[in-house]
């Protein structure tokens, strides 16, 4: 059996990670076809562990829409994915949500978050255009103008 992915972009879609259920303590094996073989997960960031200036995230989970959150209570375990990148990437690449892709493995883990099933050893991230129009939410940088540039400082 095959995984399905998003024909336009080879994205593993989240509905296959939602296979493996809390109850369950076996892998799916549609989901094992994809351990430790390189994966793209499409989602939004919640940040973990970032650098001092806050500009730039190491390590942070991966959700599949912009209201998903950790707070009480998190996502389901099958809706998060730990993500440890190989280099940091910039916080901000991921208004429109984030592409990353790496290597997947299932360590079914209990965290302070929730339980988590799955870790993405990331390679490389670059932002996306995922649709959130059944969120009826239009994104709107109202802080442009707070940019580096726009102030001088003496």
């Amino acid at each position: 059996m095959s995984i399905p992915i998003h024909a336009e972009s080879n994205i593993t879609p989240w509905n296959v990670l939602a296979q493996y259920s809390p109850n369950q303590s076996v892998v799916p094996e549609q989901i094992k076809q994809l351990e430790k073989k390189t994966i793209v997960l499409a989602g939004f960031i919640v940040p973990i562990i970032v650098d001092d200036s806050y500009e730039n995230v190491e390590e942070f989970i991966l959700v599949p829409d912009p209201l998903s959150c950790i707070h009480v209570p998190p996502p389901s375990a099958n809706q998060m994915v730990y993500v440890k990148m190989k280099e940091p990437i910039p916080i901000d690449i991921d208004y429109l949500g984030v592409e990353v892709s790496g290597f997947l493995s299932f360590p079914k883990t209990k965290t302070d978050f929730g339980e988590l099933f799955y870790l993405l050893d990331g390679i490389s991230a670059k932002e996306s255009n995922i649709e959130v129009e059944e969120y009826d939410i239009d994104y709107e940088d109202n802080y442009d103008e707070y940019d580096d540039d726009y102030y001088e400082f003496e």
